[in-house]
């Protein structure tokens, strides 16, 4: 997959939040996807640094405007990963262009008290359809609450391997002047002035009048408060952390962790101290801390924040035993079996997998990226490159998940009138060309070419045969099963077209002034939030004259089809697409890709299937994802 990974956290992010996304991006890059990771409110290219997440320094350019990057290079998902604030115009832009979203925000750093405010600010872009990503349970029910359900639990995981009990460093222990019988108490994280962390070293240093020097206290990390820790509290040990492996270290050679955040069982710290097999001391309120206060040997000591008494009483009995208790410190290791990073970055690369194939967040118009049908013929006509209408986009992506042995287009593929009229030949014209030269190169695909009336200059080269490029007026195709199909145009029956071209050109104006109309009306229905409706198509079917015009076409068709003494006929030329039987004459209708965007498929086994677009690729994801949890139960 190639994701684009976009986050908030920054360089002073050099715990929590940062580690968990670095993690995630390293092992998204290991399992072979392509990620581009930056700052979600300027653009620019984040590198991994230590610790964290900083600005590339070899990146020239201070931003990157996502709409021209997502429109050159389309990304298969955006990964949203945010702290702070809920940023939206990611989320728009990128479902304006039918990228599938994810947000995460299992590292939201203000805690329970903002859950509120975070809920509606994610119901208010829900229906732009996307996946949130979230670790705690009581958020979950509130994001319920408000309708929203596309959710999952998943932890922030700990890397296990990093933050193992065997780190342990005796000679660390040894720089820091404690001997080998001394209980080490450890504060880590960025400390700031904060009145909860005073509060804990004063708790520590009567703990110290009590015990002596049979316990100490290291604070790890970084931060404004460490020089003045320093100079008030002398017994204190600072020790700077510059990477991850030095603060696995540390974790693994104290024996208690203590926390001031009452949100830190929701932390990275706290995750990292059990891997390590190092107990915890941390404040809890309610079911939280009975949930974790279970038997002498738990890992996890939780106290009412201001319960300064029971802080005391559990750091006074770790002071006797924690440098003992092996089992305590097996448990500790114990308790993040499940939190296990390898495990969790597996759920959540399966999880981006399926909402790649999930419609309302992937877009109907988009089928995964490895989803391929195989057919034997596919037939497309009246594509008319080189006007506004001309869905050229669409049929490209039809046929980048296609792989057929053979594309028979049924003329009117580029439109000369309207280029001699003035129309612009558009970029997306060009790629569609380019992409049915790759099919004849790459994946040798015979492909025939018939003139139609709107690029009739082609009958000035025909019959000609470029390697697997034919030009022809008229094509007899035999199916697998047998039965011949006399494949052209349709121009020829239609007597305005054949006699009255003058008049031709005035239909075909009025026709454009059509879908003038009918592209502007369907802004408006979008702004509504309603669905396309072509205009031009209810007035075919509901004008007596045009239908009766569509009825002659077809009954002149199947006569010429039994002159020619074939089974069936594939035409194009009245945007109609059709599957019907006339008498023993199959009649076919390509339609076109203006409006309705429908093609004709031979299937392997001989069938032919009239397609329409959005209905094939939302057919074709259900079938890729049948086939992905097939492979996956395998």
């Amino acid at each position: 997959m190639r994701i684009d990974f976009l986050t908030d956290v920054g360089s002073s992010s050099t715990c929590g939040s940062a580690v968990v996304f670095r993690q995630l991006v390293d092992s998204f890059k290991l399992r072979g996807h392509r990620v581009s990771s930056r700052d979600v409110d300027t653009g620019c290219k984040l590198v991994e640094s230590e610790l964290a997440f900083v600005a590339d320094p070899d990146d020239d350019v201070s931003g990157v405007d996502f709409k021209s990057r997502w429109s050159k290079k389309r990304p298969d998902i955006v990964y949203l990963a945010l702290t702070r604030t809920i940023t939206s115009s990611p989320v728009r832009l990128a479902r304006s262009l039918e990228i599938p979203v994810v947000l995460d925000l299992r590292a939201w750093l203000d805690g329970e008290e903002t859950f509120d405010r975070l809920a509606a600010e994610v119901a208010e872009i829900n229906h732009h359809g996307l996946h949130v990503i979230i670790q705690d349970e009581s958020f979950a029910a509130l994001l319920s609450s408000l309708e929203i359900s596309r959710v999952s639990l998943l932890d922030q995981g700990v890397d296990r391997r990093m933050f193992h009990p065997g780190r342990r460093d005796d000679t660390l222990r040894t720089s820091w002047g404690i001997s080998a019988n001394t209980v080490v108490f450890g504060m880590a994280g960025r400390f700031e002035p904060d009145a909860r962390c005073y509060a804990m070293l004063e708790r520590f240093r009567r703990l110290k009048l009590h015990w002596g020097p049979r316990v100490a206290l290291v604070v790890a990390g970084e931060g404004r408060l460490l020089p003045a820790i320093r100079d008030e509290f002398p017994d204190v040990v600072i020790h700077p952390v510059k990477s991850r492996d030095a603060k696995s270290r540390v974790f693994a050679s104290i024996d208690v962790l203590l926390c001031t955040d009452p949100s830190c069982v929701s932390g990275q710290t706290f995750r990292e101290a059990l891997s390590s097999g190092t107990p915890v001391v941390c404040p809890c309120t309610g079911d939280c801390a009975d949930s974790m206060n279970e038997g002498d040997a738990s890992p996890v000591h939780c106290f009412e924040p201001d319960d300064d008494y029971s802080c005391m009483k559990i750091l006074d009995a770790l002071a006797g035993s924690a440098g003992t208790d092996d089992s305590m410190r097996r448990n500790a290791r114990e308790m993040t079996f499940p939190m296990d990073s390898r495990r969790i970055h597996g759920e959540v690369e399966q999880l981006l997998r399926l909402c790649l194939l999930q419609p309302e967040i992937r877009g109907s118009g988009r089928a995964p990226r490895d989803a391929v049908h195989t057919c034997r013929t596919v037939f497309l006509s009246d594509i008319h490159l080189g006007t506004k209408d001309c869905k050229a986009d669409e049929c490209r992506r039809f046929l980048k998940h296609i792989r057929a042995d053979k594309i028979v287009l049924v003329g009117d593929i580029i439109d000369a009138w309207a280029l001699s009229r003035g129309s612009v030949w558009r970029n997306k014209h060009g790629r569609l060309v380019r992409a049915l030269l790759r099919k004849m190169d790459r994946e040798q695909t015979e492909i025939v070419y018939l003139r139609g009336n709107h690029d009739e200059v082609m009958e000035k080269f025909m019959p000609m045969t470029l390697g697997k490029l034919r030009l022809a007026g008229e094509y007899v195709h035999t199916t697998r099963s047998g039965r011949t199909y006399l494949c052209i145009h349709g121009d020829g029956f239609d007597n305005v077209c054949s006699h009255f071209r003058w008049l031709a050109l005035l239909g075909s104006l009025g026709y454009d002034v059509l879908l003038w109309i009918n592209r502007f009306y369907n802004r408006f229905r979008a702004w509504r939030g309603k669905e396309y409706y072509s205009v031009s198509k209810a007035i075919k079917q509901k004008v007596k004259s045009a239908v009766n015009f569509i009825g002659d076409y077809e009954k002149q068709l199947e006569n010429m089809a039994r002159r020619s003494r074939c089974d069936g006929m594939i035409a194009g030329h009245i945007h109609h697409g059709a599957d019907k039987w006339i008498g023993n004459i199959h009649y076919m209708n390509c339609g076109d890709w203006v409006e309705s965007m429908t093609a004709i498929i031979e299937e392997s086994d001989g069938r032919l299937n009239l397609i329409q677009y959005d209905e094939w690729m939302r057919r074709l994801t259900v079938e890729h994802s049948v086939t992905y949890e097939c492979d996956e139960m395998s």
